[in-house]
């Protein structure tokens, strides 16, 4: 049966349509989505006519790459990474100033996995780019939010574990407004405290005095009745 697939796509690659619906879920470029379904599915050591027209067509994409679709490439690239002729230092620049969020880093770890040698080359640069994008978060971050401050924290923590690098400074300046902040509010809370307290004591003083005008109207007219 893989056989059969293997001959239609190599017949009619270029003619091979998604639906509507599957369209739009795998992006605007389906040449790239058809070839990471080719990638899945045929195993290359076993079709090698496959792994030619892969390379064949995969080498197109990558001469008239957009910066949208460099991570998709990369993805692409790394099992056939000797034979396609590809320009690492454009590309991966590229895929380095896509980055705009800390929410986003799978692309570094694809990176890393794939491509070690040239994480590695490109590690300072990688580097410089998530400090950059720290420092514009922290700068943007809400300073009277404890859990946004907390969550961008954590954020900073597990991407120094995951690709080994420093912000120190970073979470420094995270850790005293988190420390204000929670400063500031146990001294909100102790001023609630010592309101209510205040609170219970008139109270008490207003029950005193209604007892004790209680007991006064009382004798009042027990004497009366003398």
């Amino acid at each position: 049966m893989m056989k059969v697939f293997e001959q239609l796509i190599l017949k009619k690659f270029d003619a091979l349509r998604y639906s509507r619906s599957a369209r739009a879920n795998r992006g605007l470029n389906e040449n790239l989505s058809k070839l990471a379904e080719i990638n899945k599915f045929f195993p290359f050591e076993d079709f090698s006519e496959m792994k030619k027209l892969y390379v064949e067509k995969l080498q197109a994409e990558v001469n008239e790459y957009s910066s949208s679709e460099v991570s998709r490439l990369l993805s692409l690239i790394s099992d056939v990474k000797e034979e396609i002729v590809w320009d690492r230092t454009e590309l991966i620049s590229s895929l380095i100033d896509s980055l705009d969020s800390l929410d986003y880093t799978d692309d570094i770890s694809l990176l890393e996995e794939c491509f070690p040698e040239e994480y590695d080359e490109f590690y300072n640069e990688i580097e410089s780019k998530l400090e950059e994008i720290i420092d514009s978060e922290i700068f943007m971050i809400d300073d009277e939010d404890l859990d946004d401050l907390n969550n961008l924290k954590d954020k900073i923590e597990d991407i120094e574990m995951s690709f080994n690098m420093s912000f120190i400074s970073q979470i420094n300046e995270l850790e005293e407004k988190i420390e204000k902040l929670e400063n500031q509010e146990d001294e909100e809370e102790d001023e609630v405290d010592e309101g209510d307290k205040k609170q219970e004591t008139v109270g008490a003083k207003k029950v005193i005095k209604v007892q004790v005008e209680k007991v006064g109207i009382e004798t009042m007219f027990k004497t009366l009745k003398k």
